[in-house]
């Protein structure tokens, strides 16, 4: 996975513990920083002699030249979402691979369509990505947001959210739910912690089902994008589902990993690695996933969140079987096609060949 180094150029808090980087984009690299809306990049960084690598979506438009935008937030235990919203500065360097992903629609002028985007937490940042694409490129769309977070102080990049909706008008609809909404009459002073008149609750079947009954299609064609956790994420999809909507026209994106990743049965086996036209050969012990056994061969296959997630490890199934784990990165046609992911499989023949994507997207 080639790395490029890109200067900070701004940091901007938007809560207490997540933080947008403005990262420069510059001309000399236009080509390998070109993006689509829902794309995202890995990030390699080095932190106490640690390396580490992750993948975090681009919130910023690709017609923002010059710049590109992550939004990150600190998750307990996170290693490198700790060190880049309290200890990152502005004019540092950070190592950055091009933008890879996709969960992202065709933006078209020719277009009119609705767009349904659900989110919570830091499920916003490649959505808002899609929503400041759209407001651009498609004049006769319309997006309406549900955007859940856990009180006032949470809401990511709301004061963006607010500007947004405000300059386009009835283009953006978004409606913010609360799971514990502050209501501490001394809070009331602050600007976002004023007593909570919205919707409350966590993003559940009825409050999707809610949400679209009040911003019904009416007959236009729907586009439907969800992040965030897989709960909230699988309670939006069959609501959708049992309004009508085709499982194709749902793009959804595991922005938090589930726990459980780890494999107690996978059997050793020798493994015939295909990677930029080398033929490698190496062994996988037993319980090991696939991209553990390369990683302790310092094979440079492409990786990031090690969770299932980002997609990034994605592989061809060439010969031999293995244990599948979480592949919900992935698309139906992928998986059939014999598509895996080198974090989420585990040897179950002695003998396995497989073909790595040297540049997933």
């Amino acid at each position: 996975m080639q790395l490029y180094p890109l200067e900070v150029q701004r940091l901007h808090r938007t809560t207490a513990n997540s933080i947008c980087i403005e990262l420069e984009r510059p001309a000399s690299l236009r080509e390998q920083f070109r993006f689509v809306p829902g794309q995202f990049v890995t990030l390699k960084l080095n932190i106490d002699g640690k390396e580490l690598q992750r993948s975090y979506s681009i919130s910023s438009s690709p017609d923002q030249f010059g710049s590109l935008q992550l939004t990150v937030k600190e998750v307990p235990g996170g290693e490198a979402s700790r060190w880049l919203c309290r200890k990152l500065r502005t004019g540092a360097r950070l190592q950055v691979s091009s933008p890879m992903g996709g969960f992202t629609p065709p933006p078209s002028r020719a277009t009119s369509r609705h767009y349904y985007l659900f989110a919570a937490g830091s499920g916003i940042s490649p959505l808002l990505s899609v929503i400041r694409t759209v407001l651009q490129r498609e004049p006769g769309s319309r997006l309406f947001l549900l955007y859940g977070s856990r009180d006032q102080r949470q809401i990511i990049q709301l004061d963006q959210l607010t500007e947004l909706e405000q300059r386009y008008g009835s283009r953006l609809v978004i409606s913010h739910s609360l799971s514990q909404p502050i209501s501490n009459p001394l809070s009331r002073v602050l600007k976002r912690c004023r007593r909570w008149q919205g919707l409350r609750g966590r993003i559940d079947m009825q409050a999707v089902m809610n949400f679209m009954r009040r911003n019904s299609p009416g007959g236009v064609e729907s586009c439907y994008m969800i992040c965030g956790p897989d709960e909230m994420m699988n309670n939006c999809r069959r609501a959708l589902l049992s309004l009508g909507a085709e499982p194709a026209e749902i793009l959804s994106e595991h922005f938090i990993p589930g726990m459980g990743n780890g494999n107690d049965s996978g059997q050793a086996a020798n493994l015939a690695l295909k990677l930029d036209g080398r033929q490698l050969r190496l062994e996988v012990k037993p319980n090991e996933s696939l991209l553990d056994a390369a990683l302790r061969d310092q094979v440079d296959v492409p990786y990031s969140c090690q969770s299932g997630a980002c997609g990034c490890c994605r592989a061809r199934l060439l010969n031999g079987e293995v244990e599948r784990g979480d592949l919900s990165a992935l698309q139906q046609e992928q998986i059939s096609r014999g598509e895996i992911l080198l974090c989420q499989c585990w040897a179950a023949s002695p003998q396995l060949s497989i073909e790595v994507e040297s540049e997933p997207g």
